[in-house]
């Protein structure tokens, strides 16, 4: 049991240094990390503010940055250009976890 509890902790370690390395390969900051998949999935910036604690003036700067590279429409949702930013850096995430294997 141990081996398997290792081996998990492990690649979920992996898995997170390689998505913050394909994260900032598309030059996405951790906050804009964050914002990406509620715009994703239509989650409410307020639930950042009161889980994480950021300030919704941070929140909303991330928003507009991507509104401005076309990366969230004007309602807050992913646009496609956001959706394949999103595919991708699940994708090399994934690569970088599995290369060698």
């Amino acid at each position: 049991m141990q081996d398997e509890w290792q081996w998990c902790t492990t690649v979920r370690e992996q898995r997170s240094d390689g998505h913050v390395a394909a994260l900032a390969v598309f030059g996405i900051d951790s906050l804009e990390a964050a914002v990406l998949p509620t715009a994703e999935r239509g989650i409410e910036l307020e639930l950042f503010e009161q889980w994480q604690g950021w300030e919704r003036r941070h929140l909303e700067a991330a928003v507009s940055r991507f509104g401005q590279h076309g990366i969230v429409d004007s309602g807050g949702g992913l646009t496609n250009a956001g959706r394949s930013i999103r595919t991708e850096t699940e994708d090399l995430t994934d690569r970088q976890v599995f290369a060698g294997r």
